[in-house]
């Protein structure tokens, strides 16, 4: 995942007012402790069925908040092994060549609050890898945070056009859009994906390649999103919701 470090800052940096504010420096890791085989419900207990994956897919889970697929071929490190030194030693002892960045990367997980973060290390790492990572920020979703968010990520980005915010049926109450810094091959591209917690809280889903590598990853960025399940069923969004709030991201660990 070579030159991915910049790439994550510049986001970070960018989205703060879009999302909470990211600053993490990205890093492959193991496979969840614990994979889910169910999902709770809003009251609690587990729900019959969760969205098939695709071929090749694993389920990862970040206790208490929401499970996704994720391809297997990829390094994913969760709340599990961030939260609990026994699983992150277990982590590390499973792939020993990544251990100095597992160790960075838990710590900016911490410092951050992320509750994934995962990368494509057997993919196209020339320019940069392919990576994903999930946060929770402040607010109850509908179209008017999703187009505030929109809004704050094309305006920091310095895009000149506005982002298209498309309401997504997958899962129910989400809002996603794409984004490229410009059209070169090696700019920085991407989706942002807004999920519904079920209460008063919106998981942020930031996928990140370069605009040359978006063509061939856009089934897996579609996946991605589809296969998202949160712990609670979301609810009926309110006719109006302030903004969401810019907040300093610190600086990141290098």
């Amino acid at each position: 995942m070579r030159r991915l470090v910049t790439t994550l800052t510049l986001l970070a940096s960018a989205l703060v007012a879009a999302c909470g504010g990211l600053a993490i420096t990205p890093v492959p890791s193991a496979a969840p402790s614990a994979v889910a085989t169910s999902a709770p419900s809003a009251q609690g207990g587990p729900i019959d069925t969760l969205p098939t994956l695709p071929a090749g897919w694993a389920r990862y889970e970040s206790p208490g908040a929401f499970t996704i697929g994720v391809p297997a071929t990829w390094l994913v490190m969760t709340s599990t092994e961030r939260n609990d030194s026994a699983a992150e030693t277990a982590l590390k002892a499973k792939y020993p060549t990544y251990s100095a960045k597992i160790d960075t990367a838990l710590v900016q997980m911490r410092d951050q609050d992320l509750l994934v973060l995962a990368g494509d290390v057997n993919g196209d790492a020339t320019v940069s890898a392919a990576s994903m990572f999930i946060k929770k920020v402040p607010g109850t979703l509908d179209l008017a945070f999703a187009t505030s968010a929109a809004a704050a990520a094309q305006k920091q980005l310095k895009i000149g056009v506005p982002l298209t915010v498309q309401a997504m049926t997958k899962p129910a109450g989400s809002y996603c859009y794409d984004f490229a810094v410009d059209m070169a091959p090696t700019s920085m591209a991407g989706r942002q994906c807004l999920f519904p917690s079920g209460y008063y809280d919106v998981y942020v889903m930031t996928f990140l390649a370069t605009v040359a590598q978006i063509a061939t990853y856009s089934p897996t960025v579609l996946s991605l999103s589809d296969t998202f399940v949160a712990a609670a069923a979301p609810g009926a969004a309110p006719s109006a919701t302030p903004a969401p709030p810019a907040i300093t991201p610190p600086s990141p660990v290098t």
